[in-house]
């Protein structure tokens, strides 16, 4: 599972987590995003219960849709 940090709420992991569990098992889990920034510090406990893997992706630019270049 490859998740967009940026533009996604710490607060849905859980329900996203289990809608996935209905199809199998999600043995990849990483959010990316810009960790330096404010706004992501809610995802700091998400990110160990769950076991996601947080790849640094800076702000290039104010876009927000800088992260859709790595897909």
């Amino acid at each position: 599972m490859l998740i967009d940090a940026d533009n996604v709420s710490h607060g849905k992991i859980a329900a996203m987590l289990a809608e996935l569990s209905k199809y199998g098992v999600a043995n990849i889990r990483r959010a990316y995003g810009d960790w330096t920034a404010p706004g992501m510090k809610g995802w700091t406990s998400k990110l160990h219960e769950h076991a996601i893997r947080p790849v640094q992706q800076f702000s290039y630019s104010r876009a927000r849709t800088r992260l859709t270049w790595l897909w």
